[in-house]
């Protein structure tokens, strides 16, 4: 009887070891969309007047570390304010972008000055 409550008990625990790197994979595999996505998005409607490049300013800032590094300049909050309000210069893009397009550009923007996401 103890063989076989052992025999099952490691055969649960080889399930579960098996199941986690695959809800890992899968979760990476939905952020790698997201950042490649809002790739999409920057080079759409930002990179015409932002860079990603440290001290590279074209029209607005630079958006290198912007949200994203050791010390960033914005919350995630602030700059889905300015996307959606405009601010100087800059246009607001309320009716341009969804929420998902907001969500996939601040995947993308944290990944610019190598950190990960907040």
């Amino acid at each position: 009887m103890n063989k076989v409550l052992a025999a099952a008990a490691l055969a649960a625990n080889l399930f579960v070891v098996t199941l986690v790197p695959c809800r890992a994979t899968t979760h990476r595999s939905g952020a790698d969309a997201a950042v490649r996505a809002g790739a999409d998005v920057f080079r759409d409607h930002c990179a015409v007047c932002h860079s990603v490049m440290p001290n590279k300013k074209i029209v607005g800032p630079s958006m290198y570390g912007e949200v994203s590094g050791p010390n960033p300049r914005k919350t995630d909050t602030q700059l889905r304010d300015i996307v959606l309000k405009g601010i100087g210069r800059m246009p607001d893009f309320k009716d341009t972008l969804s929420s998902q397009n907001l969500d996939d550009l601040l995947a993308y923007l944290h990944t610019v000055s190598g950190a990960s996401s907040q």
